[in-house]
């Protein structure tokens, strides 16, 4: 069982209760924001896991952005000059 003081150190650390909504409202599972007695994982390592939890999630919606916005607007490709045809044989890129 948990100490007093170590419930109410979570209850009173605003950040922490900050990345558990957050993650609860991601990933919708207990599971996640739950700290396992007897784990092997310190306090701090356990609100490291929640924030990066959160960062893979934003990482994720920012490639659906990406993705759906070279869906919409194919990539441009403009015609090479003479020059710099010749400089890209030069180098061997074609």
């Amino acid at each position: 069982m948990l100490k007093k003081e170590f419930v109410d150190m979570m209850k009173n650390d605003e950040e922490l209760q900050e990345l558990i909504r957050k993650v609860y409202a991601i990933t919708g599972q207990l599971k996640d924001i739950s700290f396992r007695i007897g784990a092997n994982y310190t306090y701090e390592e356990w609100k490291e896991q929640l924030r990066r939890i959160i960062k893979e999630h934003e990482g994720a919606e920012n490639l659906k952005e990406r993705e759906k916005a070279w869906r919409e607007e194919p990539v441009k490709f403009k015609k090479l000059t003479p020059e710099e045809i010749e400089e890209l044989k030069k180098q061997g890129r074609i």
